[in-house]
């Protein structure tokens, strides 16, 4: 794999890859590649029948791939844990396929997820608990930092990066909610789009459970956003969150998907 160094390098290999019968699981934006490239974080294989790209992480790579045909290069090689996250609809058949080929080059299958949708100008309530919603501060990243990491597997969690996370705390795409005693007790952390958003992680920490602060934070960031239309990805196997979401008007929208990992 070589290092793509400058965007000029890469913007070639994408445009190579458009056309009919490409598969693909990138929706990353011309921007999203330029970060990564300015990061020194973007590795990257071409050849006749697809492309692979690799952005690098603490102890583990990221892979989009673009793929003409169900092969690979036989000088393909993964020098690190490799996570991959194909989304689907039960109609698109290639996706659905290209999940079953990275299954036989030694992908293991982790969990599935399922997209939630909440309507725009949706609002719920706040709840009556001791925790304090507020959209956080950059003073706040090392408590968020901490709490990202304590509630979230770091080689699955799709955790920022500290640059990253100091981009979403400047932007205002983080809501934190405060203990009695003026500690961060969690946080709700979002990635805007357009006409919608996307919630990525929700978290609280253990001693302040069972005291509405999921509310809180749900409520605040629905505030922050304006009501806008809301989606959040939720693991299968996670019955206590799906039931949180549903009860505040989510409802399933047909996509689902499948994370693997090769070690």
């Amino acid at each position: 794999m070589r290092q793509i160094t400058r965007y000029e390098e890469l913007a070639p290999l994408l445009s190579a890859q458009l056309g009919r019968g490409v598969v693909t699981n990138a929706a990353l934006t011309a921007e999203d590649w330029r970060r990564e490239i300015a990061a020194g974080t973007l590795r990257c294989q071409s050849w006749a029948g697809g492309l692979v790209l690799l952005r690098r992480r603490e102890g583990r790579s990221l892979m989009n791939f673009y793929l003409r045909e169900l092969s690979l290069p036989d000088d393909l090689a993964w020098d690190s844990p490799v996570v991959l996250e194909i989304a689907a609809r039960p109609r698109d058949e290639g996706l659905l396929r290209a999940a079953d080929f990275w299954r036989g080059q030694g992908f293991e299958e982790l969990y599935r997820r399922e997209r939630l949708v909440l309507p725009k100008d949706t609002k719920v309530p706040a709840g009556d608990g001791p925790l304090t919603a507020r959209v956080a501060e950059m003073a706040d990243a090392e408590a968020v930092r901490t709490l990202l990491q304590d509630n979230f597997d770091p080689l699955t969690g799709c955790l920022p990066t500290a640059e990253e996370l100091e981009r979403d705390l400047a932007s205002g795409n983080v809501v934190c909610v405060d203990g009695p005693d003026g500690r961060t007790a969690g946080l709700l952390h979002i990635t805007p789009g357009r006409g919608s958003t996307q919630l990525r992680h929700l978290a609280v920490g253990k001693p302040f459970r069972r005291q509405g602060g999921a509310q809180a934070l749900l409520a605040r960031y629905l505030e922050r956003t304006g009501f806008v239309r809301s989606l959040v990805w939720v693991r299968t196997d996670n019955e206590p969150g799906r039931r949180f979401y549903v009860k505040n008007g989510y409802a399933p929208d047909g996509w689902s998907s499948t994370v693997l990992c090769r070690p």
